[in-house]
C-alpha cells in the first residue's frame, strides 16, 4: 500500500513522461499536498505505480487508474488519455472487473474526491449508481461480442 507521503513535482513530471501524458491537476495537486495512499477508504495510487491499462482491457485499453481495489473488491478509478483535457482536468472512469465494463463517474479527480468525502460524512457510497451503469455497459458489451459479424442488426 502507497505511503501518505507528498510526492515531488520531480516525480510526477518523470511518471508523466514515461506515460506521455499530463495527469490531471487535481490529482497532481491532491498527491503533492497529502500525498498517495489510503484516503476515505480507497487507494489513491503513487505516480511510480501508475500504468495504462492492456489489451485484455478491451474498451479500457490505454486507460491510467489512479485509485485501486474501490471499495476493497479490486475495481478502479481511472483516467482516459484520450479524453480531452479541459481546465486541466480529464473525466475519471469507474472501472470494474465483475461486471466488466467502464462508466464516466466525475468530470475531474476533485470532483470525485469531494463526492467520496460527502459520501462518508453520511455513511453512503458514491458508487452504487454507477455500478449500476457499469453492469448495462457490460451487458450491452457481451451482447455485442456474441454477435456475429453479419448479426448487426441484433441488439
Amino acid at each position: 500500500m502507497p505511503e501518505n507521503r507528498p510526492v515531488s513535482e520531480i516525480e510526477i513530471t518523470s511518471v508523466e513522461s514515461a506515460l506521455g501524458i499530463e495527469l490531471p491537476q487535481s490529482y497532481r495537486t491532491f498527491i503533492t499536498v497529502l500525498g498517495p495512499g489510503m484516503w476515505c477508504d480507497e487507494v489513491v495510487m503513487a505516480p511510480s505505480a501508475l500504468y495504462a491499462f492492456d489489451a485484455d482491457c478491451a474498451e479500457m485499453e490505454g486507460f491510467i487508474a489512479l485509485v485501486e481495489n474501490v471499495k476493497g473488491i479490486g475495481d478502479y478509478l481511472a483516467i482516459n488519455p484520450t479524453d480531452a483535457v479541459v481546465s486541466g482536468e480529464r473525466p475519471l472512469y469507474y472501472c470494474g472487473h465483475d461486471p466488466f465494463g467502464s462508466a464516466r463517474l466525475a468530470d475531474s479527480f476533485e470532483m470525485w474526491t469531494r463526492t467520496a468525502l460527502d459520501a462518508r460524512r453520511t455513511d453512503a457510497s458514491p458508487y452504487d449508481s454507477i455500478r449500476v451503469a457499469v453492469t448495462r455497459a457490460s451487458e450491452h458489451s457481451h451482447d455485442t461480442q456474441r454477435k456475429q459479424w453479419w448479426q448487426f442488426w441484433r441488439r
